[in-house]
């Protein structure tokens, strides 16, 4: 994954490890009311393939599936745990400075690309922040 130099939106490049080839395009609006991810898949659609929407502070989101005739339909939720959940994840958190997410994928659903866009979300998420 890469950021995508000439954009005005700060769009991301999702490509293939193996040849580098274009998987999806990933475009935030977390400027927005209702902040939310749209992800394009590399099919010259001018739709968004994915939605993903929620708290991107909190890291609480659920990454939708955009389908003809049925809408949006879940396909995964994240949340990141919460470092107070209890004493021992309090520890490990300060001192290992590291951060846990639930990922609850549905069945069917291509685990690898929705821990990448897990993975981008927090990526996209961090970069606001520290701006």
């Amino acid at each position: 994954m890469e950021q995508k130099m000439m954009s005005l939106h700060g769009s991301w490049i999702m490509s293939r490890a193996d040849n580098g080839m274009k998987v999806a395009e990933i475009k935030p609006a977390l400027a927005s009311l209702t902040p939310s991810i749209k992800v394009y898949l590399n099919d010259g659609d001018k739709e968004p393939d994915f939605l993903i929407q929620g708290d991107f502070r909190s890291k609480r989101f659920v990454i939708s599936q955009r389908t003809p005739g049925r809408g949006d339909v879940k396909i995964a939720s994240v949340q990141k745990e919460s470092k107070y959940a209890n004493s021992t994840a309090f520890l490990m958190s300060v001192m290992t400075d590291a951060q846990k997410y639930l990922l609850t994928i549905d069945p069917g659903v291509d685990a690898a690309f929705v821990t990448a866009l897990a993975t981008l979300c927090d990526e996209i998420s961090n970069d606001k922040q520290g701006a």
